[in-house]
């Protein structure tokens, strides 16, 4: 993922697994212009705080805000199995 930090992405869990991972999903307008850029993960032993980035893909070149295109699902990589910690939006 690389682009620009432009706005925090609401999520929702949809599944865990397979392996220690999540996978959300969420609504963007979709390429090149409102893509996830950055997942920030931070796990601790009771929660898993998560915040999904959006922007510009790098190199985009938008103009406006980006119309809804759809749903997006993205798989993010845990240290260790979510179990049962909580999945919080994250405060970064």
């Amino acid at each position: 993922m690389a682009g620009q930090r432009e706005r925090r992405a609401p999520w929702r869990l949809v599944a865990t697994g397979p392996g220690p991972a999540v996978v959300v999903e969420l609504d963007a307008g979709g390429p090149p212009c409102d893509v996830v850029t950055h997942l920030d993960v931070d796990e601790s032993p009771s929660t898993v705080g998560l915040t999904v980035w959006a922007g510009r893909e790098s190199g985009a070149e938008c103009v406006g805000l980006p119309a809804l295109l759809g749903t997006f699902r993205v798989r993010v990589p845990l240290a260790q199995p979510l179990g049962t910690r909580t999945l919080v939006p994250g405060s970064s």
